[in-house]
C-alpha cells in the first residue's frame, strides 16, 4: 500500500477563515491539506503522506509530533479539516517521478489499530454493541 508518494500540487487556496494568516490549503491527489503559507505553488512536486500512516521517530517529524501523535489522520486545523501531510521533495536526496512510493525511504508504516485481549480491535468491539 502506498502511504507516502511523490505527487503534484493541483491548487493552492487561502484558508477559509480569513483570520488565519499563516496557512493555505493545498489540493493534492484529491486530498486537501493545510500547508504553511507561501511554501508551495500549484504544479510543484511534493510528498503526500496519506491518512492512517505512522510517522517515524526522526528529526523531520518533530514538528508534527507537537500537534498530535505520530499517526497521520484527518485533523481539524484552525477550523478546517486537513487530510494528510504535504512535505517538500527536498526531504529526499533524489529525484522521483510522480506516483513513486517513498514510504519505505521515509520510514512510514501503515497504522494498525490496537488489538484487545480477546483479539478484536476497539473499533470492531464498538460495531458489535
Amino acid at each position: 500500500m502506498k502511504l507516502a508518494t511523490i505527487e503534484q500540487i493541483v491548487d493552492i487556496k487561502p484558508h477559509p477563515d480569513p483570520e488565519v494568516e499563516r496557512l493555505e490549503i493545498a489540493q493534492v491527489l484529491g486530498y486537501t491539506c493545510a500547508v504553511a503559507k507561501g511554501q508551495y505553488q500549484p504544479g510543484e512536486k511534493c510528498i503526500l503522506i496519506q491518512p492512517d500512516s505512522v510517522l517515524p521517530d526522526c528529526e523531520w517529524t518533530e514538528f508534527y509530533k507537537k500537534f498530535s501523535t505520530t499517526r497521520v489522520k484527518a485533523q481539524k486545523i484552525r477550523g478546517f479539516y486537513s487530510f494528510g501531510i504535504v512535505e517538500k521533495v527536498s526531504l529526499l536526496n533524489d529525484e522521483f517521478d510522480i506516483g513513486t512510493d517513498v514510504s519505505e525511504l521515509l520510514g512510514i508504516i501503515k497504522y494498525e489499530p490496537p488489538i484487545t485481549a480477546d483479539g478484536e480491535t476497539k473499533y470492531a468491539q464498538r460495531l458489535m454493541k
